[in-house]
């Protein structure tokens, strides 16, 4: 089969570094018209699945056997909501995602304990700032050493920023 032009819209895009079988999870997002799954290259569909084919399936699961490394494309012509994805018999490596100055195992570490928000490993001057889940600044403050500091019950986004680079954690206080 030839696949459609490559996706531009709602698409995961990653790579593969030979061939392998990938099987992807998958569930409209809405009830109604007929809609397919793809995984593909960008030129030969290597598995589809159908969803609402007239019984109002609305649960997808295909298996796509690759026969060559490159770049893979799951997307959908109209709708699905991902919930899982397996790849066997080759390694997966995902394109940047755009963030130039990450550095895993160089910044510190965030995490909670109780209604307590701990911040270790500082290792320079080090900016943290914690959100609501909705968004709204909440905390900020500057340290250049391990800290500590309370917060009310909730779930919260803490972002600290040093020379070693930057991380956002989700943390739940209660």
């Amino acid at each position: 089969m030839t696949a459609p032009a490559v996706p531009t819209n709602k698409y995961l895009k990653f790579n593969v570094s030979g061939p392998c079988t990938v099987k992807v999870w998958a569930k409209t997002s809405t009830n109604g018209a007929v809609r397919n799954l793809y995984v593909t290259d960008g030129t030969t569909i290597y598995g589809v699945a159908t969803t609402n084919s007239g019984s109002n399936t609305d649960n997808a699961i295909t298996t796509a056997n690759v026969t060559a490394a490159g770049t893979l494309y799951i997307y959908s012509d109209a709708g699905h909501n991902l919930y899982k994805i397996e790849v066997d018999g080759a390694t997966v490596t995902a394109p940047t995602l755009g963030v130039n100055d990450f550095h895993a195992n160089a910044v510190s570490n965030i995490y909670s304990n109780g209604k307590l928000v701990f911040v270790s490993n500082v290792k320079s001057d080090t900016q943290v700032d914690v959100y609501a889940i909705s968004g709204v600044l909440v905390k900020s403050l500057k340290t250049s050493s391990d800290t500590s500091f309370d917060l009310n019950t909730g779930l919260y986004i803490v972002k600290s920023k040093s020379a070693e680079g930057e991380k956002s954690v989700k943390v739940l206080v209660n």
